[in-house]
């Protein structure tokens, strides 16, 4: 959480939650600031807005790092979230390649596994949730567990105290026939599963490519309760220029699924794809 702190020479400081209510020293003017302690009653006041069945995301174009605004049903605003870019990433890692590649190019036999081991390698890019624009409370965070990522890539959902409340895998080597997307209690049980619509679909956006996606076969998925078939929810992408997704989980009518978890995996079934 961001806590600003003023300093009596008027410079206003935005600082993390570690610092609650220890004493720093303003490098302006040397004087001893206090910051403040973390507006507990605001937090749990936001906790709210996860109650809602429908929400609507919208991707924010044209800036570095990925953004999202989440709308409740009526287009008021509700959360703000934020990723890294993933193209930044990428240019990074095309660099380390060109790097790696001109001290192996005496060795043609390593360029192959070297390849092999940047296909794996997905740079760290957490997903952090807040309650508005200006980042001033955190609600939740979704954190990449490892940069190396064979078989299974895995993402750890985090409440806005730090506290774990499951985490997100997938298998990479199935994923290419469906995309599929498991969410995790920390004792290891099956909670929500997200599934693209359908095998046959599933298989034609991988040949027909980004054109069918974005105007014919647009990419949905469908929550089900654990491992069952009892559907809970869908994640819709609508046409539009833009990314643009609704999240209903209208159908969860025993409310199965936490609010928290459902929208964090709306988010990432997004910028996990890379789409």
């Amino acid at each position: 959480m961001a806590i600003l702190t003023p300093c009596s020479c008027g410079v206003i400081y935005n600082l993390k939650s570690e610092f609650a209510e220890k004493l720093l020293l303003c490098p302006h003017c040397l004087a001893t600031v206090r910051v403040p302690a973390i507006d507990k009653t605001k937090v749990e006041n936001s906790m709210h807005i996860f109650a809602n069945d429908i929400f609507l995301l919208r991707q924010r174009h044209f800036s570095i790092s990925t953004k999202y605004t989440v709308k409740d049903i009526n287009g008021n605003d509700i959360v703000f979230v934020e990723r890294p870019s993933k193209y930044f990433s990428r240019i990074m890692l095309i660099f380390a390649a060109i790097f790696v590649y001109e001290g192996t190019r005496n060795f043609p036999g390593l360029i192959p596994m070297v390849l092999i081991i940047f296909y794996f390698i997905n740079i760290k890019r957490d997903i952090k949730f807040y309650d508005n624009t200006n980042k001033d409370t955190l609600l939740l965070e979704v954190r990449q567990n490892n940069w190396f990522q064979k078989k299974w890539i895995r993402y750890t959902l985090y409440d806005h105290g730090g506290v774990i409340l499951g985490s997100f895998e997938k298998n990479r080597f199935t994923d290419f026939l469906r995309r599929k997307w498991c969410f995790r209690t920390p004792d290891n049980a099956l909670v929500l599963t997200a599934q693209e619509d359908s095998l046959v679909t599933s298989l034609l956006r991988r040949v027909t490519g980004y054109f069918f996606d974005f105007a014919i076969l647009r990419t949905n998925f469908v929550f089900y309760a654990g491992g069952s078939e009892q559907v809970v929810g869908e994640f819709n992408k609508k046409l539009s220029l833009f990314d643009r997704y609704t999240l209903d989980m209208t159908m969860d009518r025993d409310k199965l699924i936490d609010g928290r978890v459902a929208l964090a995996l709306g988010v990432l079934l997004d910028t996990g794809e890379g789409r």
